[in-house]
């Protein structure tokens, strides 16, 4: 290094290799120190940078930010992975659909979203249930009597809504008052109070 050369790093505070300074000229000998071999960078700047700063521009730049300490300054999205809901979902019915927010207890078979309301039971044929109590639903699958059903017909019709204590063997609806007996013949017995039947 020339004597002249080694004077003027020495003027201006270099004493070692990536050393930067900061020093108060006019432009004639700023371009003067321009053309020196040794010196790197030569620029007019009107704030004066911190170590830090400097050393974080002189590091190489991979384009993406690294995860440290469980956080992430820059969100790289993936083409293949989309964010679900931010709200909780429990399951999912066998056709892929989303279930609803809520709580969801029991899913159809064909798949369908079943109700919102705290639900019991579904049909044979994955049809949503009626949104209130239900106790049992008939063989055809149909949906019950929103209210309270003790029994089902053989032919899976729906039973009366009222309190019914016996169905006739031909499986018809009987009365919807209290009936004790039925007859030999199948058919509806009186609505009345009746101690025996023929």
């Amino acid at each position: 290094m020339p004597l002249r050369t080694r004077n003027t790093l020495k003027a201006l505070g270099l004493k070692r290799r990536n050393q930067v300074a900061y020093v108060k000229c006019c432009t004639t000998s700023a371009d003067s120190l321009a053309q020196v071999k040794e010196l790197v960078k030569v620029e007019v700047t009107d704030v004066k940078k911190t170590k830090q700063e400097v050393n974080s521009e002189r590091k190489w730049s991979t384009g993406f930010d690294l995860i440290k300490n469980g956080t992430q300054k820059v969100g790289v999205e993936n083409q293949k992975t989309r964010m679900l809901e931010e709200q909780g979902v429990r399951g999912a019915g066998s056709c892929g659909e989303m279930v609803s927010e809520q709580d969801v207890r029991g899913v159809g078979s064909c798949g369908e979203m079943v109700s919102e309301q705290d639900v019991r039971g579904v049909g044979s044929c994955g049809e949503m249930v009626s949104e209130q109590d239900v106790r049992g639903v008939g063989s055809c699958g149909e949906m019950v009597s929103e209210q309270d059903v003790r029994g089902v017909g053989s032919c899976g019709e729906m039973v009366s809504e009222q309190d019914v204590r016996g169905v006739g063997s031909c499986g018809e609806m009987v009365s919807e008052q209290d009936v004790r007996g039925v007859g030999c013949c199948c058919e509806m017995v009186s609505e009345q109070d009746l101690i025996g039947a023929g």
